[in-house]
């Protein structure tokens, strides 16, 4: 067991140099992978390589260019992990945690010192493809994700013992204090 099992990394520029090495080196850790990007056939042929844990996204030129400035930030992973991870273990569904917490409370709480904190939150999808295109698909969702002023991401997935009907997923988007 991996010690990423557990979480997913949406990874752009993957097809070379360091996106490559990091798509791989989460692979091995476990981590389910979701390679976004405009090169077809390269983004398919490295999900081909990195086997069932990875699949690819098409995006167009202005998505990929925004999710481009979307890093994977660990400190995010974790909060989005302990969150999906709570609502899991406890079988709630909601943006605040049972302490009654916020999404910008819970970075702090790391001592994260954010200028702007989003999360989007879903129960039921199986897999990162699943969970990420309905996320697209769904305006305000999508509006998280493409929303230049989030630096950094975090994203993870949890099933807990009395959850029946799937996972529940924690993507945190957020933008550091200079």
């Amino acid at each position: 067991m991996g010690r990423l099992n557990g979480k997913v990394a949406v990874i752009t520029g993957a097809t070379s140099g360091i996106g490559l090495r990091t798509a791989e080196v989460f692979v091995a850790e476990g981590a389910e992978i979701v390679v976004a990007g405009r090169r077809v056939p390269e983004g398919e042929a490295l999900a081909k390589r990195l086997g069932g844990n990875c699949i690819f996204l098409q995006t167009d030129v202005t998505a990929e260019e925004q999710m481009q400035a979307l890093i994977a930030h660990a400190l995010g992973a974790d909060v989005a992990f302990g969150h999906a991870n709570d609502m899991a273990a406890h079988n709630y569904f909601d943006h605040e945690d049972l302490a009654g917490h916020s999404p910008a409370e819970r970075v702090r709480a790391i001592g994260y010192r954010e200028k702007l904190v989003g999360e989007n939150i879903a129960y039921g999808p199986k897999s990162a493809e699943e969970v990420v295109q309905g996320w697209l698909d769904s305006p305000g969702h999508c509006e998280n994700i493409m929303d230049p002023r989030f630096a950094e991401m975090g994203i993870a997935y949890a099933r807990g013992p009395v959850s029946k009907h799937g996972l529940y997923w924690v993507q945190l988007l957020a933008d550091p204090q200079a």
